[in-house]
C-alpha cells in the first residue's frame, strides 16, 4: 500500500498588487482587453 503525508502548506502575498487599470496604461491597452483575454 502506497501512503503520502501533506508535509506543509504555505502562501504568499506580492508586496505589491497591479490592478488592469494600472497595468492598461504601461502597455497601453484597456481593462477589458486584459479581462477578456485573461479573465
Amino acid at each position: 500500500m502506497i501512503r503520502s503525508v501533506v508535509r506543509g502548506v504555505g502562501a504568499s502575498l506580492p508586496s505589491r498588487l497591479v490592478k488592469n487599470a494600472d497595468l492598461a496604461g504601461i502597455v497601453e491597452t484597456s481593462d477589458e482587453w486584459i479581462v477578456q483575454r485573461t479573465g
